[in-house]
């Protein structure tokens, strides 16, 4: 269903009066309701804006980026690739749902991991694609390779080893999309616990990144994607159907909610 401008403004009455019929607050509480309908209403038009696609703010989205032309682009960035593709359209939703729910919530957040069970689950390429996607939108972007058992983003983007004392390096022909590969990490991990290198990282990234995304190793490879999570406070789940088992995946949240780790949500992939 789609709304113009106004019809959204109305609708959020029509919120407010629906939590009173249904008695989600009291009948003394009408104007509460209609508050929080406002800021939801608000935080949706800021994540819109956001991810510059100014018809999202009308309750419409549309896919506007033309193909990037860089060169050596793994084949499964679909958002560089196919950006006008459906799994583009689910992922660019995934993308405004993370920006109201994350990046904009308060309190606010600069970072979030991307988990998943085992390998081959497309971890990295939901990652890599959610970090094209904002970046495409103008938002400043950060993509950390944490996995330091299988790193696999700088073969994804074609980016070279970084020279001596650089720590981020950008990707050619993606705006506002910087990496840092999991060599660099590994370099800084020789003085810090894995999660302290992180936390230094992002703290140290945040005044000059809006959104930074953490890929992680399978929970099935090390339990390095915890300590990742708990370094940027929240994960999104990936799985893929057919393929994730879901007793290693509950495990895992399971093991996520008990370290105090905040699971914002969940994409699953389909073949």
């Amino acid at each position: 269903m789609k709304y113009n401008s106004r019809e959204w403004d109305e609708l959020s009455v029509r919120i407010a009066d629906l939590l009173v019929a249904e008695a989600r607050v009291g009948d003394t509480l009408p104007e509460e309701a209609a508050r929080l309908s406002r800021d939801r209403t608000f935080l949706f038009r800021r994540a819109a804006a956001m991810l510059g696609d100014a018809s999202a703010a009308a309750g419409t989205v549309q896919s506007v980026w033309p193909p990037a032309a860089g060169p050596g682009f793994a084949d499964d960035l679909f958002a560089l690739k196919s950006p006008h593709s459906p799994r583009v359209a689910e992922l660019r939703r995934v993308a405004q749902t993370l920006a109201m729910r994350w990046f904009l919530a308060e309190p606010k957040h600069k970072a979030l991991s991307i988990i998943s069970a085992d390998r081959r689950e497309g971890r990295t390429a939901v990652a890599s694609n959610l970090a094209c996607i904002f970046a495409q939108s103008g938002v400043r972007t950060l993509l950390i390779d944490a996995d330091l058992h299988n790193p696999a983003i700088h073969t994804k983007f074609s980016i070279a080893d970084a020279p001596p004392g650089a720590t981020h390096r950008p990707v050619r022909g993606v705006e506002n999309l910087w990496v840092i590969p999991a060599a660099t990490l590994t370099a800084l991990r020789h003085d810090h616990f894995m999660q302290s290198a992180l936390q230094s990282l992002i703290a140290t990234m945040r005044e000059e990144f809006e959104v930074i995304f953490v890929d992680t190793p399978a929970a099935a490879t090390s339990n390095d994607y915890q300590v990742a999570a708990l370094a940027t406070t929240g994960a999104l789940c990936v799985t893929r159907a057919g393929v994730t088992r879901a007793r290693r995946s509950s495990r895992m949240l399971d093991l996520c909610e008990d370290a105090g780790i905040v699971i914002v949500g969940g994409v699953m992939l389909r073949p």
